[in-house]
């Protein structure tokens, strides 16, 4: 009978060392939920009684259990770009896109430009942005474009607008006895460059300018004076109209150009009254006496 009893209350303590070895690998060991979560038991309580819950069985009546982790459940997959199109249903899991401060729905397009303004003459050039799961396609960042508008000209002071035309001069003046009409030009504008630029926006006649002009052969006064693209003067200055020997004038321009073959007398000023047959023409001043010597022979004529 004491035998019995001896081997039964051997039984007991394998019994309770085996259970209390199990519960105490618990504590400070990694344990799984079954689910896939990796769990880390807590060191900081210790597991008490004769049994402690493990994952298949419950805590046993008396047992300090407060160690043993707790099963959590596994997070869903995160959804990260075309993955999407499987895990999300309707209209309301499709992604936007935003152009230019506006939503565009998926699926949506837009209008891009490549510039937001072209110079005049040229064309704004569109692209067609569509909105899908990596964004907006196309890479146009403009969403309108503007043609600039043509540029005027600025000739000579004055301004003349695109596509239009004036009339200006080629001369800012032109000599006595002329005309202005004959300088007049017409200068057209094509978005800021003028079809000529060398003109001038007005045009006046230039007052008489009288100027002593040699006699060449037998030229008489008008066309000694055309050659030089000039009229004969007349006496309005008190320079005289011709020059000899004898009657040499002292003013009007080139005076002192003047060759004389033979010269009489002192300084003197040009004379007013001409004779003689061409070839052989004489000046004479008032008063002054007609010999037709050399030194009365015509040399010069004054033009303006």
């Amino acid at each position: 009978m004491k035998i019995f009893k001896s081997l039964g209350l051997i039984s007991f303590t394998v019994l309770a060392i085996a259970l209390f070895q199990n519960c105490s690998g618990y504590i400070g060991e990694t344990l799984n939920n079954g689910e896939g979560v990796i769990q880390q038991a807590s060191s900081s309580s210790a597991c008490v009684g004769p049994s402690c819950e493990t994952e298949t069985s419950p805590c046993l009546e008396g047992a300090n259990c407060e160690a043993l982790p707790q099963p959590q459940p596994t997070p869903d997959p995160v959804c990260e770009g075309t993955d999407c199109r499987s895990a999300c249903e309707g209209a309301e899991c499709a992604p936007t896109c935003t152009f230019d401060g506006a939503v565009i729905p998926y699926g949506g397009t837009v209008f891009g430009y490549r510039q937001g303004q072209v110079p005049y003459g040229q064309s704004c050039e569109a692209e067609m942005r569509v909105c899908g799961f990596s964004g907006l396609s196309g890479s146009a960042p403009y969403a309108s474009c503007s043609v600039q508008e043509a540029s005027p000209c600025l000739v000579a002071g004055l301004t003349i607008p695109h596509g239009g035309s004036r009339t200006m001069y080629t001369s800012s003046s032109v000599p006595y006895g002329s005309s202005c009409s004959s300088s007049q030009t017409s200068v057209s504008c094509n978005n800021g460059v003028p079809s000529k630029t060398s003109v001038s926006a007005s045009c006046s006649v230039s007052g008489p300018s009288e100027r002593w002009v040699s006699r060449s052969g037998s030229e008489t006064h008008g066309q000694t004076c055309s050659r030089v693209g000039m009229v004969p003067a007349t006496n309005r200055l008190g320079y005289g109209i011709c020059a000899s020997g004898e009657a040499r004038p002292t003013q009007g321009i080139d005076f002192d150009k003047i060759s004389y073959p033979a010269i009489w007398g002192g300084v003197s000023q040009g004379g007013t009254i001409i004779t003689g047959t061409s070839p052989y023409l004489y000046c004479y001043r008032n008063g002054q006496k007609m010999d037709n010597d050399p030194s009365d022979l015509l040399v010069a004529y004054l033009c303006m």
